[in-house]
């Protein structure tokens, strides 16, 4: 992974994220460039604050390695609530 993200990733955030920092939009960059092609869209949905299931289906997803395996993490504060993502 490159510390500079491409010009594309940079205007992604731009336009999804216009209020924040500099800072912030750098490290959102970074993350999305880490992030499959396929999961970015909820990536950014769940990032915006207005979908809490897609925040937290997009959580379970990142912690299952991107894949949509059974979860057994019994202690997670979200596996009750597994079933309604």
């Amino acid at each position: 992974m490159t510390n500079k993200p491409d010009n594309k990733i940079e205007k992604l955030v731009e336009k999804n994220f216009p209020d924040s920092t500099t800072n912030q939009k750098k490290k959102l960059a970074n993350k999305i460039e880490s992030i499959p092609i396929s999961f970015r869209k909820r990536y950014i949905t769940a990032m915006k604050g207005k979908n809490k299931l897609v925040a937290m289906e997009y959580f379970c997803l990142e912690c299952m390695g991107f894949t949509h395996d059974e979860c057994d993490c019994f202690t997670c504060p979200l596996y009750p609530y597994r079933k309604s993502i």
